[in-house]
């Protein structure tokens, strides 16, 4: 395993993580919002 394909592996991983994250916390604030929204 040469070392530039372990460098492009850990950054699609890292990547995958950040991108999930977002999207979870998207849905989260999503979520929050539509709960304010429907208290009111």
């Amino acid at each position: 395993m040469n070392k530039e394909f372990a460098g492009f592996m850990y950054l699609v991983l890292t990547f995958s993580v950040l991108f999930r994250l977002a999207i979870f916390i998207l849905i989260i604030v999503l979520i929050l919002a539509l709960i304010k929204y429907l208290k009111k």
